[in-house]
């Protein structure tokens, strides 16, 4: 961490290294027992956005440089094989990164030049390439021209011109291309969704997609009940959310999509599994939006599996629905229809949700995630060097030198605060 100095006693023969880290004020301490000897001391990286996906994670940090660490079942790290990373790891990229999200299994980022690559999952022709081609790097520019903004769902990805026009590709499960076609087959080129307006900003869940005007009206279209209309039918071509609300930003997870107004309310729809609607002891499935319950004012929301988490102005934490695996970070294995604190005083700028963990980018810049950390004997998506689970935010480790990164270890043990 910044502003620490370290001080390293290494032990004889083939015993661990053992790092006592001092901190230049005294109530800053990290005890980092575990690494092993090949593993040089180095600073925590400081991001600037990060984005997580399914049991896994990716940030930018403040030179625009990629990194990525967790699962890495189909490449989706980006480093060309597939082994999972249980810490950081930077990703081989020609440009520099000006937008990144993440699907179930895929990264996209958009660079300074506004072309597109994406790589990992390749399942029903997510990367508008052959759904029998893997890609495993951010070698290849996908063919879809010019891109302000790109969001990857399940098995869709969109993306909008520098008109705002939007295009998707890949699956079609529930309608979540667009296109007006009444047919499940994948698509692996871009196809122009049908709507009558241009879009700022894109979000995808994993059977819909919403976009979000310049002017603030919410479209959406896709998945039974997640597009906002009033209606459980799915929607083939965009169509406007109920309620007349001019939203700021909007985040879509599996079943529930929210919106943030510009008094920092957030309104949300979709499916009441969990409580992830955040409507208190209301379990109704309203297909409409839906303020969440409490006095707060959010500034960013990040949705994920039947759970939203969000900052409020102060910075705080806040997360609700399914607490599968610590989701919900507040150091307690229960759900929630409100919004609970994300354990410690600790103030975040950004948040992001995956499937079944979270992670936010402090003050400082550093990142910390919780939840779900691994499955079987895979995954690291908390990036704390393993693949326990975690009920309160860890601290995402420095990177290894590239030759060592997919080593596993013992992680150093860390303090929630």
């Amino acid at each position: 961490m910044t502003g620490l100095t370290v001080i390293t006693i290494a032990h004889l023969l083939d015993m661990r290294v053992s790092f006592l880290t001092l901190g230049v004020l005294a109530t800053t301490m990290l005890a980092c027992a575990g690494r092993d000897a090949t593993h040089p001391s180095t600073q925590a990286l400081q991001f600037n956005s990060i984005v997580a996906g399914n049991l896994f994670t990716c940030g930018v940090d403040k030179s625009r440089a990629l990194w990525c660490w967790g699962s890495n079942e189909f490449g989706q790290i980006g480093v060309g094989d597939q082994v999972d990373r249980l810490e950081p790891v930077r990703v081989p990229l020609s440009g520099l990164v000006a937008r990144v999200t993440a699907g179930d299994g895929r990264v996209c980022i958009v660079d300074t030049l506004a072309t597109l690559r994406c790589w990992g999952d390749n399942t029903l022709g997510a990367l508008t390439l052959d759904p029998q081609v893997p890609l495993r790097t951010a070698s290849v520019v996908m063919d879809v021209g010019r891109v302000r903004h790109v969001a990857a769902g399940s098995r869709v990805t969109c993306a909008t011109d520098l008109a705002g026009n939007a295009r998707c590709w890949g699956g079609d499960r529930s309608g979540e291309r667009g296109d007006g076609a009444d047919t499940t087959v994948a698509r692996t080129n871009a196809a122009p969704v049908v709507a009558s307006v241009a879009f700022d900003t894109l979000v995808a869940g994993r059977t819909h997609v919403c976009g979000l005007t310049t002017g603030g009206d919410a479209w959406c279209w896709g998945g039974e009940g997640l597009v906002g209309d009033g209606s459980r039918e799915a929607r083939t071509v965009p169509t406007v959310v109920a309620g007349g609300h001019r939203f700021r930003a909007l985040t879509a997870g599996q079943s529930a999509t929210c919106g943030l107004t510009d008094d920092g309310i957030a309104w949300c729809w979709g499916i009441a599994y969990d409580g992830q609607l955040g409507a208190g002891d209301n379990f109704m499935n309203p297909f409409v939006p839906v303020a969440v319950v409490g006095a707060h004012r959010f500034t960013q929301l990040a949705a994920g599996y039947h759970r939203v988490c969000g900052l409020d102005v102060d910075g705080l934490a806040w997360c609700w629905g399914t607490n599968f695996n610590g989701a919900l970070g507040d150091s307690a294995s229960v759900a929630s229809t409100r919004p609970v604190r994300v354990h410690g005083n600790r103030r975040y700028v950004t948040i992001a949700s995956g499937d079944t963990h979270a992670c936010a980018i402090d003050t400082s810049g550093h990142a910390w995630c919780w939840g779900q950390n691994g499955s079987g004997d895979g995954g690291g998506a908390l990036g704390d060097g393993t693949i326990q689970n975690r009920s309160f935010p860890r601290m995402v480790l420095p990177p290894r030198p590239l030759a060592d990164s997919a080593a596993r270890g013992a992680a150093p043990s860390r303090s929630p605060d």
